[in-house]
């Protein structure tokens, strides 16, 4: 199912690299894309950012 997204939505996908999966995140707000070795991690950042 497709759905329209906003344009300041932060997006977030994983992927397996090297066997091991890694979670990644683009903040079209800022520009900036990270990684993250574990959903927790991720978790914990996406809850700083909007923290700060």
């Amino acid at each position: 199912m497709n759905r329209l997204l906003d344009a300041n939505e932060l997006r977030i996908w994983s992927r397996q690299h090297a066997g091991l999966q890694v979670w990644h995140a683009y903040d079209p707000v800022t520009g900036k894309h990270r990684r993250f070795a574990s959903e927790a991690d991720l978790r914990d950042w996406i809850d700083r950012r909007y923290y700060e």
